[in-house]
Protein backbone atom coordinates (compact mmCIF):
# COMPACT_ATOMS: atom_id res chain seq x y z
CA UNK A 1 0.00 0.00 0.00
CA UNK A 2 1.85 3.23 -1.30
CA UNK A 3 1.41 6.12 1.82
CA UNK A 4 1.06 8.89 -0.47
CA UNK A 5 -2.57 7.51 -1.43
CA UNK A 6 -3.48 6.23 1.56
CA UNK A 7 -7.04 7.45 3.28
CA UNK A 8 -7.44 7.48 6.63
CA UNK A 9 -10.77 5.48 7.60
CA UNK A 10 -13.11 4.94 10.89
CA UNK A 11 -16.80 3.51 12.03
CA UNK A 12 -19.24 5.86 13.78
CA UNK A 13 -17.72 5.54 17.67
CA UNK A 14 -13.79 5.27 15.90
CA UNK A 15 -13.08 1.67 17.48
CA UNK A 16 -12.70 -0.06 14.07
CA UNK A 17 -9.88 2.27 12.59
CA UNK A 18 -8.58 1.05 8.86
CA UNK A 19 -6.50 2.46 5.73
CA UNK A 20 -7.50 2.49 2.40
CA UNK A 21 -5.56 2.85 -0.93
CA UNK A 22 -8.61 3.85 -3.37
CA UNK A 23 -9.01 2.07 -7.12
CA UNK A 24 -9.54 5.71 -8.96
CA UNK A 25 -10.10 8.02 -6.26
CA UNK A 26 -13.60 8.95 -5.58
CA UNK A 27 -14.74 8.33 -9.47
CA UNK A 28 -16.19 4.89 -8.69
CA UNK A 29 -18.84 6.25 -6.40
CA UNK A 30 -21.67 4.03 -6.27
CA UNK A 31 -24.84 2.51 -4.91
CA UNK A 32 -26.90 -0.75 -5.98
CA UNK A 33 -30.33 -1.37 -5.90
CA UNK A 34 -29.96 -5.19 -4.10
CA UNK A 35 -32.39 -5.56 -1.14
CA UNK A 36 -29.04 -5.03 1.66
CA UNK A 37 -27.64 -2.05 -0.17
CA UNK A 38 -31.32 -0.54 0.05
CA UNK A 39 -30.76 -0.87 3.55
CA UNK A 40 -28.11 0.55 4.49
CA UNK A 41 -28.08 3.64 2.13
CA UNK A 42 -24.40 4.13 2.24
CA UNK A 43 -22.67 5.20 -1.28
CA UNK A 44 -19.45 2.67 -1.79
CA UNK A 45 -16.04 3.43 -3.72
CA UNK A 46 -13.65 0.86 -4.79
CA UNK A 47 -10.29 -0.67 -3.04
CA UNK A 48 -8.35 -3.34 -4.40
CA UNK A 49 -8.16 -6.25 -1.74
CA UNK A 50 -4.94 -5.45 -0.52
CA UNK A 51 -5.60 -1.41 -0.52
CA UNK A 52 -7.96 -1.74 3.02
CA UNK A 53 -5.81 -2.04 6.27
CA UNK A 54 -7.13 -2.66 9.59
CA UNK A 55 -5.39 -0.44 11.91
CA UNK A 56 -7.11 -1.35 15.13
CA UNK A 57 -10.61 -2.45 16.00
CA UNK A 58 -10.66 -5.90 13.99
CA UNK A 59 -12.15 -8.03 16.83
CA UNK A 60 -14.87 -5.66 16.81
CA UNK A 61 -15.65 -5.97 13.11
CA UNK A 62 -18.48 -8.51 12.39
CA UNK A 63 -19.20 -10.30 9.15
CA UNK A 64 -22.42 -10.83 7.26
CA UNK A 65 -23.78 -12.98 4.30
CA UNK A 66 -26.64 -13.66 2.57
CA UNK A 67 -28.40 -14.79 -0.68
CA UNK A 68 -25.34 -16.73 -2.39
CA UNK A 69 -22.92 -16.23 0.48
CA UNK A 70 -20.57 -14.32 -2.00
CA UNK A 71 -20.23 -11.25 -0.61
CA UNK A 72 -18.73 -10.20 2.90
CA UNK A 73 -20.23 -7.57 4.45
CA UNK A 74 -18.21 -6.04 7.16
CA UNK A 75 -20.06 -3.59 9.95
CA UNK A 76 -18.87 -2.55 13.48
CA UNK A 77 -20.31 -4.72 16.30
CA UNK A 78 -20.36 -1.05 18.59
CA UNK A 79 -21.92 1.54 16.38
CA UNK A 80 -23.50 -0.71 14.04
CA UNK A 81 -21.86 1.07 11.10
CA UNK A 82 -20.95 -0.90 7.66
CA UNK A 83 -17.49 -0.18 6.81
CA UNK A 84 -16.76 -2.19 3.80
CA UNK A 85 -17.70 -5.34 2.03
CA UNK A 86 -15.92 -7.60 -0.40
CA UNK A 87 -17.95 -7.73 -3.81
CA UNK A 88 -19.72 -10.43 -5.14
CA UNK A 89 -19.51 -8.70 -8.87
CA UNK A 90 -15.55 -8.74 -8.23
CA UNK A 91 -14.47 -10.34 -5.31
CA UNK A 92 -10.76 -9.10 -5.79
CA UNK A 93 -12.42 -5.74 -4.90
CA UNK A 94 -14.35 -4.19 -1.56
CA UNK A 95 -16.47 -1.55 -1.65
CA UNK A 96 -15.62 1.20 1.01
CA UNK A 97 -18.07 3.25 2.18
CA UNK A 98 -17.65 6.29 1.32
CA UNK A 99 -18.73 8.02 4.64
CA UNK A 100 -16.39 6.73 6.74
CA UNK A 101 -13.35 8.33 4.74
CA UNK A 102 -11.47 10.82 6.65
CA UNK A 103 -13.25 14.03 5.58
CA UNK A 104 -15.51 12.57 2.77
CA UNK A 105 -19.35 12.97 3.13
CA UNK A 106 -22.12 11.43 0.81
CA UNK A 107 -23.58 14.56 0.31
CA UNK A 108 -20.13 15.62 -1.45
CA UNK A 109 -21.30 13.55 -4.29
CA UNK A 110 -23.88 15.81 -6.37
CA UNK A 111 -24.66 12.66 -8.58
CA UNK A 112 -24.05 8.66 -7.32
CA UNK A 113 -24.17 5.66 -10.59
CA UNK A 114 -27.07 3.21 -8.54
CA UNK A 115 -25.96 -0.46 -10.84
CA UNK A 116 -28.93 -2.97 -10.39
CA UNK A 117 -28.15 -4.63 -7.91
CA UNK A 118 -31.93 -6.57 -8.27
CA UNK A 119 -30.70 -8.28 -11.72
CA UNK A 120 -27.15 -8.79 -10.65
CA UNK A 121 -24.40 -9.42 -13.66
CA UNK A 122 -23.67 -12.53 -11.87
CA UNK A 123 -26.85 -13.88 -12.35
CA UNK A 124 -26.92 -12.85 -16.09
CA UNK A 125 -24.21 -15.03 -17.61
CA UNK A 126 -20.54 -15.14 -18.47
CA UNK A 127 -19.26 -11.46 -19.29
CA UNK A 128 -22.54 -9.30 -18.23
CA UNK A 129 -22.13 -6.30 -17.25
CA UNK A 130 -23.87 -4.03 -14.13
CA UNK A 131 -26.69 -2.64 -15.40
CA UNK A 132 -27.28 1.28 -14.93
CA UNK A 133 -30.68 1.30 -12.34
CA UNK A 134 -30.86 5.37 -12.10
CA UNK A 135 -29.23 8.36 -10.68
CA UNK A 136 -29.32 9.68 -7.17
CA UNK A 137 -28.85 13.70 -6.77
CA UNK A 138 -27.83 15.90 -4.57
CA UNK A 139 -28.81 19.39 -5.12
CA UNK A 140 -27.51 21.77 -2.31
CA UNK A 141 -30.16 24.37 -1.17
CA UNK A 142 -27.09 27.03 0.34
CA UNK A 143 -29.65 29.13 1.54
CA UNK A 144 -32.61 27.70 2.31
CA UNK A 145 -34.38 28.42 -1.09
CA UNK A 146 -34.93 25.93 -3.68
CA UNK A 147 -31.85 24.99 -5.71
CA UNK A 148 -31.45 26.82 -9.04
CA UNK A 149 -31.47 23.76 -11.85
CA UNK A 150 -31.33 26.14 -14.44
CA UNK A 151 -27.36 26.98 -14.39
CA UNK A 152 -26.01 26.00 -11.18
CA UNK A 153 -24.13 22.71 -10.95
CA UNK A 154 -24.94 22.03 -14.39
CA UNK A 155 -21.88 19.67 -16.16
CA UNK A 156 -21.15 21.54 -19.50
CA UNK A 157 -20.70 20.27 -22.74
CA UNK A 158 -19.68 21.51 -26.45
CA UNK A 159 -20.00 19.28 -29.41
CA UNK A 160 -17.83 18.06 -31.82
CA UNK A 161 -13.54 18.47 -31.73
CA UNK A 162 -12.68 22.12 -32.36
CA UNK A 163 -14.06 25.58 -32.11
CA UNK A 164 -15.59 25.82 -35.34
CA UNK A 165 -17.06 22.53 -35.07
CA UNK A 166 -18.75 23.15 -31.90
CA UNK A 167 -19.99 26.48 -33.31
CA UNK A 168 -21.68 24.30 -36.38
CA UNK A 169 -23.07 21.61 -34.34
CA UNK A 170 -24.56 24.10 -31.62
CA UNK A 171 -26.10 26.11 -34.14
CA UNK A 172 -28.36 23.21 -35.61
CA UNK A 173 -29.11 22.13 -31.93
CA UNK A 174 -30.94 25.99 -31.47
CA UNK A 175 -32.28 25.56 -34.71
CA UNK A 176 -33.92 22.02 -33.83
CA UNK A 177 -32.46 20.42 -36.83
CA UNK A 178 -29.92 18.32 -34.27
CA UNK A 179 -31.48 16.53 -31.50
CA UNK A 180 -29.22 13.41 -31.13
CA UNK A 181 -25.29 12.59 -30.46
CA UNK A 182 -23.13 9.88 -29.73
CA UNK A 183 -19.94 8.80 -28.34
CA UNK A 184 -17.67 5.63 -28.19
CA UNK A 185 -18.75 3.03 -25.06
CA UNK A 186 -15.62 3.44 -23.54
CA UNK A 187 -16.20 6.81 -22.58
CA UNK A 188 -18.36 5.33 -20.49
CA UNK A 189 -22.32 6.10 -19.68
CA UNK A 190 -22.50 10.34 -19.60
CA UNK A 191 -25.56 11.00 -19.69
CA UNK A 192 -28.69 9.79 -17.99
CA UNK A 193 -32.46 10.27 -19.03
CA UNK A 194 -33.16 13.86 -17.74
CA UNK A 195 -29.68 15.01 -16.95
CA UNK A 196 -29.66 18.43 -17.71
CA UNK A 197 -26.70 20.48 -19.00
CA UNK A 198 -25.53 23.61 -20.24
CA UNK A 199 -24.31 23.95 -23.86
CA UNK A 200 -21.20 26.02 -24.60
CA UNK A 201 -20.18 27.43 -28.16
CA UNK A 202 -16.54 27.07 -29.68
CA UNK A 203 -15.53 30.11 -27.38
CA UNK A 204 -16.62 28.45 -24.29
CA UNK A 205 -19.82 30.88 -23.70
CA UNK A 206 -23.24 28.94 -22.19
CA UNK A 207 -25.72 29.02 -25.12
CA UNK A 208 -28.29 26.35 -24.16
CA UNK A 209 -30.16 24.28 -21.32
CA UNK A 210 -30.66 20.67 -22.75
CA UNK A 211 -31.77 17.50 -21.46
CA UNK A 212 -31.17 14.22 -22.39
CA UNK A 213 -34.75 12.39 -23.53
CA UNK A 214 -33.08 8.96 -24.03
CA UNK A 215 -29.79 7.19 -23.91
CA UNK A 216 -28.94 3.99 -25.48
CA UNK A 217 -26.04 1.73 -26.41
CA UNK A 218 -25.33 0.21 -29.77
CA UNK A 219 -22.65 -0.84 -32.58
CA UNK A 220 -21.37 1.90 -35.28
CA UNK A 221 -22.67 -0.62 -38.20
CA UNK A 222 -26.30 -0.95 -36.60
CA UNK A 223 -26.75 3.05 -36.71
CA UNK A 224 -29.67 3.40 -39.16
CA UNK A 225 -30.90 6.69 -41.25
CA UNK A 226 -33.73 7.23 -38.83
CA UNK A 227 -30.30 7.90 -36.54
CA UNK A 228 -28.27 9.77 -38.58
CA UNK A 229 -31.51 12.32 -39.01
CA UNK A 230 -31.42 13.07 -35.95
CA UNK A 231 -28.09 13.97 -35.56
CA UNK A 232 -29.01 16.74 -37.91
CA UNK A 233 -25.68 16.91 -39.88
CA UNK A 234 -24.34 17.15 -43.47
CA UNK A 235 -27.14 15.90 -45.42
CA UNK A 236 -28.79 14.25 -43.39
CA UNK A 237 -27.94 10.52 -44.78
CA UNK A 238 -26.59 7.56 -42.97
CA UNK A 239 -23.46 7.13 -45.98
CA UNK A 240 -23.04 10.72 -44.62
CA UNK A 241 -23.01 9.80 -41.09
CA UNK A 242 -20.87 6.85 -41.48
CA UNK A 243 -18.40 8.77 -43.12
CA UNK A 244 -17.58 11.65 -40.72
CA UNK A 245 -18.24 9.43 -37.85
CA UNK A 246 -15.69 6.99 -38.72
CA UNK A 247 -12.79 10.00 -39.63
CA UNK A 248 -13.47 11.14 -36.16
CA UNK A 249 -13.18 7.72 -34.23
CA UNK A 250 -10.50 6.65 -36.31
CA UNK A 251 -8.67 10.09 -35.91
CA UNK A 252 -8.83 8.95 -31.79
CA UNK A 253 -7.60 5.59 -32.83
CA UNK A 254 -10.50 3.32 -31.85
CA UNK A 255 -12.53 2.86 -35.10
CA UNK A 256 -13.90 -0.70 -35.72
CA UNK A 257 -17.41 -1.11 -37.48
CA UNK A 258 -18.89 -3.02 -34.25
CA UNK A 259 -17.53 -0.50 -31.75
CA UNK A 260 -20.05 0.22 -29.56
CA UNK A 261 -21.62 4.04 -28.63
CA UNK A 262 -23.66 5.26 -26.65
CA UNK A 263 -26.31 7.14 -28.54
CA UNK A 264 -27.74 9.86 -26.78
CA UNK A 265 -31.57 11.88 -27.97
CA UNK A 266 -32.02 15.23 -25.95
CA UNK A 267 -34.37 18.53 -26.07
CA UNK A 268 -33.31 22.79 -25.58
CA UNK A 269 -34.96 23.07 -22.62
CA UNK A 270 -33.78 27.11 -22.51
CA UNK A 271 -31.77 29.26 -25.07
CA UNK A 272 -29.42 31.40 -23.01
CA UNK A 273 -28.75 35.61 -23.85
Amino acid sequence: MSNETVVQAACHCKTVRFEVQLSDGLKTARRCTCSMCRMRGAVAVSAELDGVRIVSGEDALKEYRFSTGTAKHYFCSVCGIYTHHQRRSNPRQFGVNAACLEGVSPFDFREVRVNDGVHHPSDLGPGAKPRLAGILRFDPSGDGEAPDKTLNGLDTVAFGGSPETSDTLLALVLEGKKTATCWAARHGQLSYVGKRVAACDGAGRLRAVLETTSVDIRRFCDVDGAWARLEGEGDLSLSWWRQTHRAFFEAEGEFSEDMELWCERFRVLEVLP
